[in-house]
């Protein structure tokens, strides 16, 4: 796993504190992600499908970071990250995939911003990835 540029939790506009889009069709995964950024201080956006995270992405609260899985029904995660990548260039993504390839890491050296997290991951991961 490599790290993204820092993403430490701030109270933004109003005192709202940094989000973070988790973007995975398994709902338990979301869920206890969500859990472990809240624990972490920040405030969880969750969307199941790649056009969901797009549609997040044009809502508040803007995100500080993107976890995002590649195996996804509907618009998968690498068509996703390119979309993302168009709407926001400077926002780190985390590819989170239990299948890592030669894929999956040319996507991670053609994305500036992009770095790589394997499954399974947990608590100490995500603190690590948002130190």
């Amino acid at each position: 796993m490599t790290s993204v540029p820092s993403a430490q939790p701030s109270a933004g506009e109003g005192g709202a504190r940094a989000s973070v889009l988790m973007v995975d069709d398994d709902a338990l995964l979301r869920d206890t992600v969500a859990s472990i950024l809240s624990h972490l201080g920040y405030t969880p956006v969750l969307a199941a499908t790649g056009e969901e995270a797009l549609a997040r992405l044009a809502e508040p609260p803007e995100p500080v970071l993107v976890i995002l899985d590649l195996d996804m029904p509907g618009m998968g995660g690498a068509w996703a990250l390119a979309m993302i990548r168009n709407q926001r260039p400077e926002l780190p993504v985390v590819i989170a995939s239990g299948h890592h390839s030669r894929v999956t890491a040319e996507l991670a050296e053609l994305f500036p911003r992009v770095s790589l997290m394997p499954k399974p991951y947990g608590l100490q991961d995500i603190r690590k990835l948002l130190a």
